[in-house]
């Protein structure tokens, strides 16, 4: 800790201290103590006034500047020491420049150098490298200490930029600098149809700026969280490029127009989104309030009790050539499940590669089907091909289709004031080896 070398005088209990009125009455206060013997309680009160001053202006210095207040003639040294602790409580920061040549490593000198951390010093730096992840600052001899966004998340790829200045405060509490403004990569971008690259060397603490290791991410869910607070899209879309791979599931929701969660049609085999979801998910991959579009892809379901995917509360998802595989039958669940206020488009053809409850499954949600399902061989749905209930609809467009295996179970099951329109194509439409059935206010047409 600093020591303030300039000491108080008679400020004991007892001193011998005239008081205030006396001392302003003083004659001796204006004309100074003339030839003589001085009274001590005069003497001392005067003495005191002075000591207190310099004693004050002492701990000023030690309490801002954090350094030594030393009472030994050094003047230029004081005068730096009283200018810094003065600025400190000014600004509440010190201006200083990056000088590392390592990004994410900020190393800063101040000139005289502070003895200790302390909590809320600040600090503006201009930042000398853009940063490519999490960044640490070395602040004189003080040791290395990690920084943070003001949320307490450590940083992502270029949110601090070279040549621009960053506010840091230090938190004693958690040994850490904290970011007290935004970071680059919080503050939306306007941008037109971005595209956003994910492979599974990447790293969800990148950009996704670029098809490799360095730029893009790990995971569709990181560019999923980054694409929605990084950019402001109007009413244009966000791709999500994905490389040959295998990945985690991901759940969308909300503040984007659409994003296109995309492989590529000519080989959805060798792009795989593969998982049980998150914990607490309704789906392997699930759309919630926004609107989803996947081409091009597999998904693998891990599950034997959720839908593959499914759109909820106001999710709109569109399908366009996609593979619904499962490494063990889904008893419990569905493949392409829209639930309460969610809504399916199959724009594409999709492939339902193994058996489950259901291949398509409404639930006061709506099912629309454009385009042709294949059933690969050997699949059963225990429940039905179709089921629709709770005033779920599931309607057939003309351009719609089964084909390849016809597969073990019902046709359909539409109960609980459903509907499944078929377009007028009669009762043996759907794919099923028996015919199926309706229950209370269940319509097929």
């Amino acid at each position: 800790m600093p020591t303030n070398n300039f000491l108080t005088f008679a400020s004991a209990d007892g001193n011998n201290a005239i008081g205030d009125a006396a001392y302003a009455a003083l004659a001796a206060r204006l004309l100074g103590f003339q030839n003589g013997i001085a009274d001590p309680g005069q003497v001392s009160k005067a003495i005191r006034q002075g000591a207190a001053g310099t004693a004050l202006a002492g701990q000023v210095i030690v309490d801002h500047a954090s350094v030594d207040a030393n009472d030994d003639g050094n003047i230029q040294a004081l005068k730096a020491s009283w200018r810094m602790a003065v600025a400190q409580m000014l600004a509440g920061v010190y201006y200083a420049q990056d000088t590392s040549s390592t990004p994410n490593a900020i190393v800063v000198a101040l000139d005289p150098s502070p003895v200790q951390l302390t909590s809320f010093r600040g600090i503006y730096v201009r930042v000398a490298n853009t940063n490519t992840g999490p960044v640490t600052i070395a602040l004189n001899a003080l040791g290395t200490k990690q920084a943070t966004r003001r949320d307490g998340t450590p940083f992502k790829a270029a949110d601090l930029l070279a040549g621009r200045f960053a506010h840091f405060i230090y938190d004693s509490q958690l040994g850490l600098w904290v970011l007290s403004g935004l970071a680059a990569g919080e503050v939306p971008r306007i941008a037109q149809n971005p595209v956003l690259y994910v492979r599974p060397d990447g790293s969800d603490s990148n950009d996704g700026s670029a098809n490799d290791a360095a730029h893009a991410f790990a995971t569709p869910q990181g560019a999923l969280n980054y694409g929605s607070g990084r950019y402001s899209l109007g009413s244009s879309a966000l791709t999500i490029q994905l490389f040959p791979g295998t990945y985690p599931p991901f759940s969308a929701s909300g503040g984007i127009s659409q994003t296109i969660i995309q492989g590529d049609k000519n080989n959805p085999a060798a792009y795989n989104i593969s998982g049980a979801g998150a914990s607490g998910a309704q789906s392997v991959n699930s759309v919630v309030g926004t609107n989803v579009k996947v081409v091009g892809v597999t998904l693998v379901n891990q599950t034997t009790s959720q839908h593959t995917i499914a759109p909820l509360s106001g999710g709109q998802l569109s399908l366009d050539t996609v593979y619904f595989n499962s490494t063990q039958a889904i008893s419990g669940a569905s493949h392409i499940a829209a639930g309460t206020g969610g809504s399916i488009s199959i724009d594409g053809p999709v492939s339902l590669n193994s058996s489950a409850n259901g291949g398509l499954y409404a639930s006061a949600g709506t099912v629309s089907v454009f385009a042709a399902i294949s059933i690969a061989a050997g699949t059963s749905f225990s429940g039905a091909t179709v089921i629709a209930f709770d005033n779920g609809t599931i309607k057939f467009g003309t351009s719609s289709s089964f084909v390849g295996s016809v597969p073990t179970g019902l046709r359909y099951n539409i109960f609980n004031n459903a509907v499944v329109n078929t377009n007028g194509r009669g009762a043996n439409f759907i794919s099923g080896t028996t015919a199926g059935t309706t229950g209370t206010g269940g319509v097929y047409a």
